[in-house]
């Protein structure tokens, strides 16, 4: 591993896992300002009346996960790398696509995919997850166990049938 990557690498565990990191500082500080929802990182604002004022700083939700900002995204493509920390993936996959996809056709089965994409993303997003991407017939999610930011898995009870 060279320099580079080690400090790459203690950077993003800071920023994962220290509550002294920038990220945590200034939540403490960005919780006081109004709105909901706020990002799950730093606690920017992402709703109320600090909308009209981010949209013009060009601050938003992130494409990945609406419940975290775009400069947290931005902050992450910055510093590509990462650090080995405590994590949860949930796979989410349609069973017997396959059969589905022969038995219904080419539309119903992309209709019904469309509705497995969009319950999934909702229900994964509202248990605090940030999506990977849809691979196939499945969802990837994934949840931190960092700091003071856990973001843990919501237990939502018996499986939902889209």
């Amino acid at each position: 591993m060279t320099r580079h990557d080690s400090d790459l690498e203690e950077i993003w565990r800071d920023a994962l896992t220290n509550p002294d990191s920038p990220f945590y500082r200034y939540g403490r500080i960005r919780k006081h300002f109004p709105g909901n929802p706020r990002c799950k990182l730093c606690k920017l604002p992402l709703g109320g009346i600090a909308t009209p004022i981010l949209k013009l700083s060009g601050r938003g939700p992130s494409k990945g996960n609406p419940r975290f900002c775009n400069a947290c995204e931005v902050w992450a493509s910055n510093h590509p790398g990462g650090a080995e920390i405590e994590l949860t993936l949930l796979f989410a996959d349609v069973r017997g696509s396959t059969r589905l996809a022969e038995d219904r056709g080419p539309r119903a089965f992309a209709a019904l995919m469309q509705r497995f994409y969009r319950a999934g993303t909702e229900v994964l997003i509202d248990s605090g997850a940030f999506l990977d991407k849809p691979i196939g017939d499945e969802i990837v999610a994934l949840y931190s166990h960092c700091g003071a930011r856990t973001m843990r898995p919501k237990v939502f009870g018996p499986p939902r049938t889209c």
